[in-house]
């Protein structure tokens, strides 16, 4: 999102096999690193300076992939491709950090919530408060004097 603004949304099935739910959040980082660095580029191109992306991952392993250079037996043969996002994080272009389940409206189609969790993030999406969720979870900083862009939902609703 920016400015609290959804700027794209898929859903779609992964093109590769992955052993573990580690390698599909590493996967899907991926893949949303990708379209988070061309949204860079595009308003590095409209606003003359360079914005960094937050991702935000919800399983603990796959941002450890990330963060680290581990080899081990479970995570020797995930392709190099997959591991984009760390490239991007330690050229400082893309920020990632946890986000629980409480916090995430994507689970909603992703996992099996218990019922009032499941109705919170349904209740959010049904009365067009995506938007709400979104800004509470993805954010972009300009990275040139390091003042933030888009504020989160919740020092906007402080303000009010």
């Amino acid at each position: 999102s920016y400015g609290g603004m959804l700027t794209n949304m898929t859903s779609k099935k992964q093109g590769s096999v992955t052993l573990s739910s580690t390698e599909a959040e590493l996967v899907a980082g991926t893949e949303c690193a990708n379209e988070a660095m061309f949204q860079s580029m595009l308003l590095e191109e409209l606003l003359g300076r360079r914005v960094k992306a937050i991702i935000f991952i919800d399983n603990t392993g796959a941002i450890f992939l990330v963060k680290n250079h581990k080899v081990g037996s479970r995570t020797k043969h995930i392709a190099v491709r997959h591991l984009y996002i760390r490239e991007l994080r330690e050229r400082d272009r893309v920020q990632i950090e946890f986000i629980p389940t409480a916090q995430n409206v994507s689970d909603i189609g992703t996992k099996n919530l218990a019922d009032k969790l499941f109705s919170k993030h349904a209740n959010r999406v049904l009365d067009g408060r995506i938007l709400e969720c979104l800004r509470e979870d993805v954010k972009m900083y300009d990275v040139s004097d390091t003042k933030e862009l888009v504020k989160s939902s919740q020092s906007k609703s402080d303000e009010s």
